[in-house]
């Protein structure tokens, strides 16, 4: 440990040193300056590339979510026409029966009638 305290002892003392010269040294604090600079502007450079990666991920994700949307939309539409269809078809099958029942009525009707006058010609043949 006494060798531990000792290397920090050293390191804090050329930090101390290494600070003396810059403040010093007009062309080191200038140095400094410039590095402070590029470092902010490296700094400023991944916040917009972070900002344009997020929006190329953003436009991705809402292509994705378009094509899904339409996807959707055209299973939607696929069923409703599907379901169109045979609702079309039950109504005509419906509109079928309710033709064969009004035809086989009319049929008995026409029948009964034909049955009433054979009675009726009958019943005038044996009043003769």
């Amino acid at each position: 440990t006494t060798r531990l305290v000792s290397t920090k002892i050293e390191q804090e003392s050329r930090d101390a040193y290494i600070k003396r010269v810059c403040a010093e040294s007009h062309e080191l604090q200038d140095l400094e300056a410039k590095l402070k600079i590029a470092l902010l502007n490296k700094e400023l450079e991944t916040q917009v590339a972070e900002r344009n990666l997020e929006k190329s991920i953003a436009k991705v994700e809402d292509e994705q979510y378009q094509k899904a949307l339409l996807a959707y939309n055209a299973e939607m539409e696929k069923r409703e026409a599907e379901e169109d269809a045979a609702r079309a078809a039950r109504q005509a099958q419906t509109h079928e029966f309710l033709q064969q029942q009004i035809a086989a009525q009319e049929l008995a009707r026409q029948m009964e009638e034909e049955e009433a006058l054979r009675e009726r010609e009958y019943v005038e043949k044996l009043a003769q």
